[in-house]
């Protein structure tokens, strides 16, 4: 069975003050889409429901969160659905959890966690919004949803989690991929490209 996607462009929007973009997240529940960019720049905007008829305005919501360097390149923008908090990484390992004030549309840095000597490669929150797996360039590896002690001396390139069961699928660069299940087990399954 061949499964086939069909994907088109349906309107094209320029995001204001950013010279160039680097990542782009779209916030299922809220709507909500983060551009980041070159020279520090994470844009949080949302589109008007009937932004079709108003090009000239087409954003509910244009805010500019300010927290990384001018001299960072935002390379990763993650939501975490369940808490409806923002999540953004730059080139040298800074990472900002970005929460929504209740009482306005602005939102604030929730917490920095600066590690300044690697960049983040991948990101992903689980499901429920209580465990996040960061994988770093120099092989470092962060993952709160399992202690893992070793790894292979490959690159880890990717880290998604299971969206329905506690496991975490590890892609290594040379193309081998661990399904990983607990902290107790080292491995669940390992496959080979």
């Amino acid at each position: 069975m061949e499964i086939k996607c069909f994907i088109y462009l349906s309107k094209k929007l320029t995001v204001p003050f950013t010279r160039e973009l680097r990542c782009v997240s779209w916030n299922q529940n809220r709507g909500f889409v983060c551009a980041g960019g070159v020279d520090g720049s994470v844009r949080l905007f949302k589109l008007h429901p009937d932004s079709d008829k108003n090009m000239n305005n087409p954003f509910y919501m244009n805010s500019a969160l300010e927290g990384h360097g001018p001299n960072a390149n935002v390379e990763i923008a993650q939501w975490n659905e369940y808490y409806q908090k923002l999540t953004t990484s730059d080139d040298s390992g800074m990472i900002i959890v970005w929460s929504p004030n209740q009482h306005d549309n602005s939102w604030y840095e929730e917490m920095v966690n600066n590690r300044n000597k690697s960049t983040i490669m991948d990101m992903k929150w689980s499901p429920d919004g209580q465990k996040v797996s960061i994988v770093y360039e120099d092989e470092g590896f962060l993952p709160s949803v399992l202690k893992l002690d070793t790894f292979e001396k490959n690159y880890i390139v990717r880290s998604p989690i299971s969206p329905t069961r506690p496991r975490l699928a590890i892609a290594f660069q040379n193309g081998v991929v661990q399904l990983m299940k607990n902290e107790m087990d080292s491995r669940l399954k390992k496959f080979y490209r």
